[in-house]
């Protein structure tokens, strides 16, 4: 059915109550200001594939949604009239509102404790799935729910006329708005969608070549996948007919050697994508006794609710730890109160003490302007958010419940490490991007929010950082030897991995100061090696090279 005739069916249904006139003002009102939305948006957003795609299936959404209020309309006059009972379930839940102050309930959920995280793991093979969303999936969604507000609501308010039996229609109502309330909610999520794919549609459009580089990496891991699957099978036939599946090998690729080798490569080349960490200035790191290490983390707040904020400790403090048994690691968090009124009372100028509009509870803040006044020296815990993230190096907190996995998620943003699920595209052309998602691991607390957890190399990423850090702050002071000692340490914590080649540089660079050029060479060609893209090391050689000729 054309969108047009659901506007029709419900005209007809208002000439039988005689409320046409009305129906017709509020119709025209809300189609009005939708197109006045559409040709803002059209105006504001550059005109390329994506752009003009996503233009189409905003404004179908645009006229869906008009429909359905229109839809609306109607059956609210009807449960008003012969099912009042059902109004409360009729009436559009108000959205939580956000706003300062405005503080999540934190619920349980299956979060482990350190004993869980050191525990081992059940021998269960992950299976990557990819996530994929575009405009055409977006639309064939929307079309869905078009078509089952015509053929079903629409309809259903159409012929209720005829309906005489008293229980038939207070069941065929009663069934009207749970399709309704079916309805809004599909619509709202489908909202969502849109925003979600202008988001990323954009995004993907101005930093081609990052996600060009992410696609690859996807693309590895579902290689991957796929070859492992093939290595499992149980016969031959089996294993020829996994073969199939995989596109990216060749015909004369068939022994189960030859797969086995490119899964060493896949997992080298995934295992090098990750993104690391970038250790925070305020993390430090106290070892008062061997294989004891504490990561004291000075958190300044001006959240207000006490009960929160000895939650939010715990949850952090006893899930950011490990304990084998031999070694021990834990995050300890110095919870710092500071005041609204202190945040917002800026530096005297001249005799007068000037003072900034300090926000209430429930206000809409600027958050990037509100996190720029902390004071540096500690990671940030506010309020003020739609939802709980982290921004501009400060986490907000949203008004909708929390769960402590999302917590100790978003607390590894603050502490420096980087979401590590992966987001790749397709070129559609006309159609825009497929956005294609993926998790490498669902065991990481950094790429599963969800259900990952703690483990011993995200320690190692803190324990090589702190020793990266001082070994940086030592070079600068001109102890060279001290920052040998430094580097040489985060290598052997963070092993040969790509994440160590900085160190490995940066070693070189000292050496090279202190006169040992043939171990500055050593050194700088396993920064190379490492990361064979990287110029810095390459400029490093050459310079140590040139001074072994003079």
């Amino acid at each position: 059915m054309e969108e047009g005739n659901s506007i029709k069916y419900i005209l007809a249904v208002q000439r039988r109550f005689n409320f046409f006139a009305k129906f017709r003002f509020l119709l025209a009102i809300t189609i009005m200001a939708a197109f006045q939305m559409t040709e803002i948006t059209a105006d504001d957003r550059k005109q390329d594939a994506y752009s003009t795609r996503g233009q189409e299936v905003e404004q179908r959404h645009k006229k869906h949604t008009t429909n359905l209020k229109a839809a609306f309309f109607e059956l609210e006059r009807i449960v008003k009239q012969e099912r009042p009972d059902l109004l409360s379930t009729l009436e559009d839940p108000e959205r939580r509102l956000y706003g300062y102050q405005l503080i999540p309930a934190i619920i349980p959920d299956s979060s482990g404790t350190c004993a869980d995280n050191s525990a081992e793991m059940q021998e269960e093979t992950y299976r990557p799935k990819t996530s994929r969303f575009s405009w055409p999936i977006t639309d064939a969604r929307l079309e869905k729910l078009m078509g089952k507000l015509d053929d079903v609501l629409v309809s259903k308010l159409a012929s209720l006329m005829a309906i005489s039996d008293a229980d038939i229609r207070h069941k065929t109502i009663e069934a009207m708005v749970e399709t309704y309330v079916e309805l809004r909610t599909q619509n709202r999520f489908l909202d969502e969608m849109i925003q979600h794919n202008w988001l990323w549609q954009s995004e993907i459009s101005l930093l081609k070549t990052k996600y060009d580089k992410s696609t690859l990496v996807h693309d590895a891991i579902v290689e991957r996948m796929l070859l492992l699957d093939a290595l499992s099978a149980d016969d031959d036939e089996a294993y020829e007919a996994a073969l199939l599946e995989i596109s990216s090998i060749g015909p004369t690729v068939r022994l189960r050697s030859d797969l086995l080798k490119r899964v060493e490569v896949l997992d080298e080349k995934i295992s090098n994508s990750s993104k690391g960490l970038a250790l925070r200035s305020y993390v430090q790191l106290e070892q008062a006794e061997p294989h004891r290490w504490v990561f004291l983390v000075p958190v300044t707040t001006d959240i207000v609710n006490e009960s929160f904020l000895q939650k939010f400790k715990s949850a952090i403090e006893n899930r950011w730890c490990f304990d084998d048994g031999q070694d021990q690691y834990r995050v300890q968090i110095d919870l710092q109160r500071i005041s609204t009124a202190e945040l917002y009372q800026e530096s005297a100028r001249g005799d007068v003490l000037s003072k900034g509009h300090i926000p209430v509870e429930a206000e809409q803040i600027d958050l990037v302007a509100h996190c720029k006044k902390f004071p540096a020296g500690a990671a940030v815990l506010s309020s003020g958010a739609k939802k709980t993230y982290v921004s501009a190096g400060c986490l907000f907190v949203g008004p909708e419940d929390v769960k402590p996995s999302s917590l100790v998620h978003e607390f590894g943003h603050l502490l420096g490490f980087a979401d590590e699920y992966v987001r790749g595209f397709r070129d559609l052309k006309q159609d825009g991007y497929e956005i294609l998602e993926i998790l490498p691991d669902s065991e990481n607390i950094m790429a599963n929010s969800r259900g990952g957890t703690i483990h011993r190399n995200h320690f190692d990423a803190l324990v090589a950082g702190t020793y990266f850090r001082s070994g940086s702050a030592a070079a600068k002071s001109g102890d060279h030897e001290a920052a040998i000692v430094a580097y040489r340490k985060t290598i052997e914590v963070i092993g040969e991995s790509s994440n160590a080649a900085d160190a490995y540089n940066n070693l070189g660079w000292s050496l090279k100061e202190l006169g040992n050029y043939e171990q500055a060479i050593v050194a700088l060609k396993a920064a190379i090696e490492l990361r064979p893209e990287w110029a810095l090391p390459k400029n490093n050689m050459r310079l140590v090279q040139n001074i072994l000729r003079d």
